[in-house]
């Protein structure tokens, strides 16, 4: 069976996952780093467009006037006693926290904006927060008015920084992935039963090709709904319990009669 048709099939026939058992590991191997590809696909797309849109609102609010402050070794110092805070019905707000008075969580109350708190710059909106470190922007020594500029430096930086984010990130899921992999065939060992032609190494084939379904929705529909991880533990042992409960269990062998 080719690859293209064992992995649209191992998204819902049983039998064929079961069947997988005796295929070598290096097709397995594969179908893991294609299946975490595409179920990481949504995030990549989605944090691009995020953190770009992010970026141009950091730009249009920076751009308004802002309270006389200095950035020296990455951190931010001004003469601000209280947060200053200012609220443009395009771009959201901007706050200078030189401080750090506000928590994440009371930033989310303000909505969407942007937030210089003491040694990062946070943009926020919808519940969501991207941190950037004025370290990554390469901001060691500079005043407001040179702000603006190291971050329409980062913006133009983008076509380079979201593949190498989006590379890192992968290779993280593909680990948490195999992780997860080795952690179900463990667990398939006490599902067996009565099958004990069933080894680790084919419990290990037939769990890489169980996730199929369950990761590929989870990564699909997590972008649009918050999805606790327990659900797509509990779905990949699910479907590895009814793949397993594919495979016959060997009939007991006839003692022979004795003469």
């Amino acid at each position: 069976m080719k690859f293209y048709q064992l992995f649209y099939k191992s998204l819902y026939d049983l039998k064929v996952i079961a069947y997988t058992r005796l295929q070598p590991i290096t097709k397995a191997l594969l179908h893991v780093t294609v299946l975490a590809l595409i179920a990481f696909l949504p995030f990549i797309i989605s944090s691009s467009f995020t953190l770009n849109n992010q970026l141009n609102q950091i730009k249009a609010l920076v751009e308004t006037d802002l309270p006389e402050f200095t950035i020296n070794s990455n951190q931010l110092h001004s003469n601000l006693s209280e947060p200053f805070v200012e609220h443009s019905d395009a771009t959201g707000f901007l706050i200078v926290d030189p401080n750090n008075q506000y928590s994440l969580t009371e930033l989310h109350q303000y909505g969407n904006g942007v937030a210089l708190q003491k040694n990062n710059l946070i943009s926020f909106a919808e519940g969501q927060a991207q941190d950037i470190s004025y370290n990554l922007l390469g901001v060691e020594q500079m005043g407001s008015d040179q702000l603006l500029e190291r971050i329409s430096e980062l913006a133009g930086f983008l076509p380079i920084l979201l593949p190498l984010i989006g590379f890192f990130n992968y290779v993280s899921l593909l680990g948490t992935t195999f992780l997860g992999i080795s952690l179900l065939a463990v667990l398939g060992l006490l599902l067996r039963g009565k099958r004990n032609q069933l080894q680790y190494k084919h419990l290990w084939n037939m769990s890489a090709y169980s996730l199929t379904l369950p990761v590929i929705l989870f990564g699909w529909i997590e972008v649009f709904i918050p999805l606790s991880p327990f659900l797509l533990i509990l779905a990949s042992i699910a479907m590895l319990t009814a793949v397993v409960r594919k495979v016959p269990i060997p009939k007991p062998r006839k003692a022979k009669p004795t003469s």
